[in-house]
């Protein structure tokens, strides 16, 4: 399916037909075949008019229609000629980001969220979850904690806003006190241990921090006044920082013990450790595929996240030319760094 709601492009065109009596009739048949046409002015002789559905339209208008390129001109043919007219195509245009934080928004589609009268006017041109796009189409259901990227009137920017969200200002400033808090937070949280058998059982600041983040992240999707904001290059830093972090202490730690092992036990560790890395991934495959019936691009997006592969998952994006795997990845990759971590103690226990 075809991208629903991403403006690209601004035109005029005169209207050399009488087959449209209303805006409403033009902007009708365009979605009745997937598109999303608007008539957002009009120019009647010397006069411009903002444009609603009521609008009456007569030959010889002047039209300003936004939506995607290739639907302007499907509708070159059907309306009249393209014209160059500066002053009706000069649209006062912001660009915003928009929280969905409202019940009311969560489930709907982008389709039926394009049809309402505060949508008019407004452009969706990206959807983030998480920190993942996903793909645009009219079937694409936002969910609470989305980030729609818009484009479009100021006062019709602030509509939507206060229709489904909390519209988020840009700053290049980073909230340290949510950030240290979190730490805090995260800290405390993995502190509390107990013990079995004689066998430390914690979750360890690294899990406790992890769910302090979920927490953040949770009151962000729903106050996101409430939990401070950080741009996106000093979250990017954050990320790269951290795991470039992760893997060296991991492999400090690991290598001299991963050698010892393997001079110990010989190859046979090696062995084990790609059959326990080969063997879940193929069966939980099998399992979703033919048990479950689930899409493959789905499938295999999630079972990249129960691994905590974002590798993998980037992977199955290319051979499938689609974000769609992006759906599958984001809750089993959550629920999968909690588990891998918590659950190497409690594995240990129950061998021993």
């Amino acid at each position: 399916m075809q991208s629903a709601c991403a403006i690209h492009a601004t035109r005029a065109f005169r209207l050399d037909t009488d087959r449209y009596a209303t805006a409403a009739s033009l902007e009708d048949e365009a979605a009745a075949e997937g598109m999303r046409v608007l008539v957002l002015r009009l120019r009647r002789g010397e006069i411009i008019y903002d444009a609603t559905p009521a609008t009456e339209l007569r030959m010889g208008d002047i039209l300003a229609l936004g939506g995607q390129r290739q639907y302007l001109l499907a509708f070159e043919g059907r309306i009249g000629s393209e014209l160059d007219d500066a002053l009706l195509l000069d649209i006062p245009v912001e660009s915003a980001s928009v929280i969905v934080t409202k019940a009311g928004a969560d489930g709907s589609s982008i389709g039926e969220m394009a049809q309402q009268d505060y949508a008019r006017g407004v452009f969706l041109t990206r959807l983030m979850r998480g920190q993942q796009q996903i793909p645009i189409t009219a079937v694409t259901q936002i969910q609470r904690g989305d980030v729609l990227s818009l484009i479009g009137n100021p006062a019709r920017l602030d509509a939507v806003a206060a229709e489904i969200g909390y519209r988020e200002r840009s700053t290049l400033v980073t909230n340290m006190l949510t950030f240290g808090l979190g730490i805090a937070v995260g800290c405390l949280i993995g502190l509390p241990a107990f013990f079995i058998g004689g066998v430390k059982l914690a979750l360890s600041t690294s899990v406790g921090t992890l769910l302090a983040g979920l927490l953040f992240g949770w009151l962000h999707s729903r106050r996101p006044w409430l939990v401070g904001h950080i741009p996106e290059p000093s979250r990017m830093f954050l990320v790269n920082f951290g795991l470039a972090g992760f893997v060296a202490i991991t492999g400090l730690h690991a290598g001299p013990s991963f050698i010892s092992g393997l001079l110990e036990v010989g190859l046979a560790l090696f062995v084990a450790g790609v059959i326990c890395t080969c063997v879940p991934p193929t069966i939980g495959v099998l399992f979703g595929r033919y048990i479950l019936k689930m899409n493959p691009v789905l499938l295999l997006g999630a079972v990249s996240g129960a691994q905590t592969m974002t590798a993998a998952m980037v992977a199955v994006q290319d051979r499938a030319k689609s974000q769609a795997p992006v759906l599958g990845f984001t809750v089993p990759y959550a629920l999968g760094n909690v588990i891998l971590t918590t659950f190497g103690t409690v594995i240990v226990l129950l061998m021993s």
